[in-house]
């Protein structure tokens, strides 16, 4: 993303000055400022439960991808309570997401199924 700085030149007028700017440099960094701050020395689920706090936090921002992040980070650091932790939590959370497409799909046939009675009803 193009951004745009004031600078006032040697004659003392104002300039524009484009430069290059990375929406994501701030979250990025407040996300492995998170992960960094995680207690490796905790237990497993306590472990979950932090991993899954910094997700949930960051995972409606566009601008920074916090799987990757967290991926990246698991991947640098050799723990084994830390990988079994990432692995269990992206394990239950792709079984959330079944459980609530198969909940959708269920829900969308209940209102074709009220929408056909209707029809027959009028």
């Amino acid at each position: 993303m193009i951004a745009f700085e004031d600078i006032r030149d040697d004659a003392g007028e104002i300039k524009m000055v484009p430069f290059e700017y990375d929406e994501a440099a701030k979250p990025r960094e407040w996300i492995r400022k998170n992960l960094n701050n995680i207690d490796l020395n905790l237990d497993d689920d306590e472990i979950y439960g932090q991993l899954d706090e910094i997700r949930s936090a960051y995972e409606d921002d566009d601008a920074v991808d916090v799987w990757q992040e967290i991926e990246d980070f698991v991947a640098a650091n050799s723990n084994e309570k830390l990988s079994r932790s990432w692995k269990e939590l992206q394990d239950d959370l792709k079984r959330m997401r079944a459980k609530l497409q198969t909940s959708q799909k269920e829900v969308q046939a209940n209102v074709e199924l009220l929408n056909q009675i209707l029809k027959v009803a009028i």
